[in-house]
């Protein structure tokens, strides 16, 4: 009922008007307040978006809360090349995702954490993920992001004349061959409407049924601006951003990964490790090491550096933090244990929200958890004999 309602809806409108009206050219530079109303086959959420965009500069920033639920959902910018970044890094390189958000905020603590990604690690359109969390998903197909309108005008939309909303006259442009027969009903066709003769957006409506089997899909939205503008402020990231904020793409490059390790009285089992994001060393250096998981065999190995040296931690900087570090693990009597790598310092301390507990309340970046198995006999990195349960 509800789609067959927005169907009756965006097919009333002006007959016999002009054709061939060209849709309306958006300023590089705009700001505005737009409500969302958005359906999956999950079910529908309402979202208010706070926005500004910088095409010139490619930069852009949204303010979200949501309807549904109603709580601020967080502040987000998208920077072209952002100043502090340091040369040589993805930041540097290309676009920059900053978040600034109250992970709980239901508690009465307001505190908020920020957190950046970068770069080949920074997609959300084309689908996969959709409706975006914070960005228009138009602004990121085929894996190549560039910052658009905020309103995105498909070349196929046709002028289909004027009507009267809320007293107030709207050209609306209409995609008559956009409209989906679903699992779910038919979806409405595509809408702009502007106020008369301006580029003004009013409202949007976006239908996609990507004709799979998911039940996601089919989607659309509705957007309803409340306010649009063609005056923005400078558009910068969060302050202090390189110091303050938790960069995403921090962890830890392991050589081997993804299997137990084995070490027997004959031979030692080993792995090198380095990281995946470069420390700020205005933080001091980054110091890994290993923790046991606590519940299994705690003193069954011992991790040694190259010439048998007990290695309690490794420290990391700008310098050196791409050259892998060699880790041997001694066997010390048989059994099997887990431990993980951890990280604190250098940029690579992270909120709690996101984080391995300290026992001073403290937080750091951890791996996933590492198996070992040492064994009275059996193969190097291979395995026990017999195998060890």
């Amino acid at each position: 009922m509800y789609l067959l309602c927005l169907w009756l809806i965006f097919l009333d409108v002006g007959l016999g008007q002009p054709p061939g009206k060209p849709l309306p050219t958006i300023p590089p530079q705009h700001s505005g307040l737009v409500h969302r109303q958005y359906s999956l086959s999950l079910g529908q959420k309402e979202v208010e978006y706070s926005f500004a965009v910088d095409t010139v500069k490619q930069r852009a920033y949204t303010k979200i809360k949501s309807l549904t639920y109603d709580h601020e959902v967080g502040e987000y910018w998208l920077i072209w090349l952002p100043d502090e970044a340091i040369q040589g890094t993805e930041e540097a390189k290309g676009f920059v995702m900053f978040k600034v958000e109250d992970p709980n905020p239901a508690d009465d603590d307001p505190t908020a954490y920020c957190s950046y990604l970068s770069t080949s690690k920074l997609h959300w359109g084309s689908g996969l993920n959709y409706p975006p969390e914070a960005f228009p998903d138009h602004w990121d197909r085929n894996y190549n992001i560039k910052i658009q309108s905020w309103v995105e005008l498909p070349s196929h939309m046709t002028y289909s004349g004027v009507v009267s909303e809320s007293g107030n006259e709207e050209d609306i442009w209409m995609s008559m061959d956009m409209c989906y027969e679903t699992d779910y009903g038919t979806l409405p066709c595509n809408k702009i409407a502007t106020r008369k003769d301006t580029n003004i957006p009013t409202s949007v409506f976006y239908s996609q049924d990507s004709g799979g089997s998911s039940f996601r899909t089919s989607w659309w939205y509705l957007d309803k601006y409340e306010r649009y503008s063609e005056v923005i402020d400078p558009i910068n990231p969060p302050e202090n951003w390189l110091t303050r904020c938790y960069n995403m793409r921090n962890g830890f490059d392991m050589d081997p990964w993804g299997h137990a390790y084995v070490s027997t009285p004959k031979g030692t089992d080993n792995l090198t490790i380095a990281l995946t994001g470069i420390p700020i060393d205005d933080l001091g250096p980054v110091i890994v090491s290993f923790r046991f998981d606590g519940e299994t065999c705690i003193d069954c190995v011992a991790f040694e550096d190259e010439d048998g040296n007990p290695l309690d931690s490794i420290s990391f900087t700008s310098k050196n933090w791409k050259n892998p570090v060699r880790v041997h693990i001694r066997y010390l009597r048989a059994g099997e244990t887990y431990f993980f790598v951890v990280a604190e310092g250098g940029g690579y301390s992270i909120p709690e929200w996101h984080s391995y507990f300290k026992e001073d309340g403290s937080a750091m970046t951890m791996s996933h958890g590492h198996r070992i198995l040492t064994c009275d006999e059996g193969t190097v990195g291979y395995g026990c004999d017999p195998l060890y349960d």
